[in-house]
């Protein structure tokens, strides 16, 4: 996220612009935009911090990971910290003339008091790896 072009993927849900910093808070739902990717074995990454107030506060965070539309991955994280979250896309799920898009939903979402913003994650990173 600390990327000079990572707002020109952002869809929805993430902070955008000079000074949102490498750490991005997100919404409850977000959603990104990539680029097509070459043929291959392809894997989609999410890298986040999951923040203790958060947790200690509504209890265990449950994470939806979507490529393209499809569900892809769930976890329950239980622990606050910085955490890698992976899941491997099915062959023919990205297409080489198409773009690809991650959706995310969060089960939690904290309301900051002071401005009634909705804060989840804060993302470090997202996007595709090769498998």
């Amino acid at each position: 996220m600390s990327d000079q072009q990572a707002d020109r993927h952002i869809i929805s849900g993430v902070t955008k612009g000079d000074g949102a910093g490498w750490r991005r808070w997100t919404s409850d739902r977000f959603s990104l935009a990539f680029q097509p990717l070459p043929p291959g074995a392809w894997t989609a990454r999410l890298r986040f911090d999951l923040i203790e107030q958060f947790i200690d506060e509504l209890g265990p965070f449950t994470v939806q990971l979507s490529v393209n539309g499809r569900l892809l991955r769930t976890g329950v994280f239980t622990e606050p910290g910085e955490t890698v979250f992976d899941a491997k896309v099915p062959a023919g799920l990205l297409r080489p003339a198409q773009g690809a898009r991650i959706d995310v939903s969060t089960g939690q979402v904290w309301i900051a008091p002071s401005d009634g913003a909705r804060l989840s994650l804060r993302l470090i990173a997202a996007g595709f790896v090769p498998q």
